[in-house]
């Protein structure tokens, strides 16, 4: 809710709190990633959403928030390799697919 009304800072520093007891929460680490990307601190949104990954390999949301930390890095291939991966364990992820998009500039 802290981040919904403009308090992220705060949402963040609560969120890892969180993660402090329960480090094992994944809606939590996505929440984190989210967060950090909206910072533009991709090296540690990239290790969020990695680390959802190594816990939960089939998480279409994950492969593809990570996918967006590629893309707005400019590393391109990684992208829509992360792209391919949600749409592959979820075909019809519309967001990951108008993501694979961006990332071949249609």
């Amino acid at each position: 809710m802290l981040a919904v009304i403009g308090r992220g800072d705060e949402s963040l520093s609560e969120l890892q709190d969180c993660l402090a007891i329960d480090p094992a929460d994944l809606n939590a680490r996505m929440l984190e990633g989210n967060l950090l990307a909206e910072r533009r601190d991709t090296e540690h949104a990239a290790a969020a959403f990695r680390d959802v990954l190594r816990r939960k390999p089939k998480s279409a949301e994950a492969h593809n928030n990570l996918g967006l930390v590629w893309l707005n890095e400019g590393k391109i291939d990684l992208a829509r390799n992360e792209f391919r991966e949600a749409l592959k364990i979820q075909p019809d992820y519309q967001a990951a697919q108008y993501n694979l998009n961006l990332a071949w500039g249609k």
